[in-house]
Parts: structure tokens; C-alpha cells; sequence
């Protein structure tokens, strides 16, 4: 078992930021789950399954996805139009638009930046594809949507799904994502977290989750069935009478 800190330290090795954490007891090295999970819904998702394998084909009570900021589609939309240029988009048009090369040397030379430029674009838009928490969001959820129209329940329901998989997440005012080291921005983005959360959407949803969270810890126990042979045709039998027993997840004592 590893304790809390050492938990800490491997999960917090952030590649650029802080060396990979060495566990010596196991030899291993450990980096930031942002790797390949930046957001690791798929992660929780499945371990679920493998804890309660006879429900694992069914939808969770509530899944609570909780993101740490995205920029919008609006804002992207207006970068990608603008004249400034992100760090890819300004290689991507420094290649594309490129001086020609006189002779044959120069020209050998510039084949070979091009292609180096042109994989380091491809490198970097990899990169932010993996660790847009956003996007894999709305993919793990389409998946969702996508298995429960193949299992014939069809994805009219789309309230019912929106119910069980729910996401928060702030916008944030940036056309770019700040730096992880960028303290300066700490106190913007403070702003807009407090002013999502108050805004009467947030509220309502919140209300909602935090319901949902509380019934959660509750369900029926079936203590015994009468006059009935089997119990999957009980309610076709009008002298059929059921038992059940509220009961929680937490053993409390006294209840």
C-alpha cells in the first residue's frame, strides 16, 4: 500500500515541472496520470465494472465528472479567425508559407526543417488533443450514448443519460490555457469559478447532483415474495405480495 504522500508525489510529477517520482521499494518510476488520462473518467469508469461485475453493464447511479476549466468553442473559433497566431498555428503557417529555396543544397536543407518543423506541429497537436479534458469528456459520453442505442435503449432518452453522466465545468476567460506555473492568473480564474457556481444554472444542477448523490445511499432489500413461483412474473400475478427493506450503504448504528 502506498501512503497519501508518496500517492502525492507520483501523481504530481508533472513532465517539464518535476522529475518522475522513483518508488525504491518497487523500483518503479511514476509520472502524471495527464499523460494519458488527463481526464480520467474512462479510468473510473472501468474500475467500477471490475468492482461490481454483475452491474457492470448497467448505468451507474450518478457518474460525476469534475473539470478544472475549459476554453469554450466561442473562443476558439474567434482565435482560430483572428491574426495572432498560437505557437502551432504560427508553424504550421511559417511552413506552409515558407521563402523558396534557391539551390539545391539550401533547398535539401529546407526539406528537412520543413519535415522536422511539420512533426513538431503534428507532436504538439497530439499533445493537446491528449490533454483535452473537454473533448474526451464529450467522447467517453457519446460512447455511452452510442452502447445504450446498440443495447436497444435506445439514445431518444437523451435527459436520462444527461441524469447519470454529468460534468462540471468552468469556462475559462482565456483564449489559451495558463501555464501551469502562472500564478498571475489565479485570481481570474478564482473569479470565474465563483461566478459559475453562483450563476442559476449551476445552482439547479448542483441541487440535482446533490440529490441524486443522497439517494444513491439508499435501496430496497427483497426480504421474501408470497403466492408468487416466480418472482420475474409477480406483477402478472394479481395475489402476489413483496416484502423490501429501505435500507443504506453506510452501516450506521442505532438505525
Amino acid at each position: 500500500m502506498f501512503s497519501l504522500f508518496i500517492r502525492a508525489l507520483a501523481t504530481s510529477a508533472a513532465p517539464r515541472y518535476f522529475k518522475p517520482f522513483h518508488h525504491k521499494a518497487t523500483g518503479q518510476l511514476f509520472q502524471d496520470g495527464a499523460i494519458n488520462y488527463n481526464n480520467p473518467v474512462a479510468v473510473a469508469d472501468r474500475e467500477r465494472q471490475l468492482l461490481w461485475p454483475p452491474d457492470k453493464h448497467e448505468h451507474p447511479d450518478i457518474l460525476l465528472s469534475i473539470g478544472t476549466g475549459h476554453v469554450s468553442q466561442s473562443q476558439r473559433h474567434t482565435r482560430a479567425g483572428s491574426t495572432s497566431t498560437s505557437p502551432i498555428e504560427g508553424s504550421i503557417t511559417s511552413i506552409e508559407s515558407g521563402p523558396p529555396q534557391p539551390d539545391a543544397q539550401r533547398s535539401s536543407q529546407g526539406g528537412f526543417l520543413d519535415y522536422f518543423r511539420r512533426l513538431q506541429v503534428i507532436v504538439r497537436h497530439q499533445t493537446r488533443q491528449q490533454l483535452d479534458t473537454h473533448r474526451m469528456w464529450q467522447e467517453f459520453k457519446a460512447s455511452k450514448m452510442s452502447s445504450a442505442g446498440r443495447a436497444g435503449q435506445g439514445t431518444a432518452n437523451s435527459q436520462y443519460m444527461n441524469d447519470k453522466y454529468r460534468r462540471l465545468d468552468i469556462p475559462i476567460p482565456f483564449e489559451e490555457f495558463p501555464k501551469l506555473n502562472d500564478v498571475n492568473t489565479m485570481g481570474a480564474l478564482e473569479d470565474k469559478a465563483a461566478e459559475y457556481c453562483k450563476s442559476e444554472d449551476t445552482t439547479k444542477t448542483l441541487g440535482q447532483i446533490a440529490a441524486q448523490l443522497v439517494a444513491s445511499l439508499f435501496y430496497f432489500q427483497l426480504l421474501h415474495v408470497r403466492n408468487v413461483h416466480d418472482i420475474k412474473e409477480r406483477s402478472d400475478t394479481p395475489n402476489g405480495e413483496a416484502a423490501w427493506k429501505l435500507k443504506s450503504r453506510f452501516e450506521l448504528q442505532g438505525f
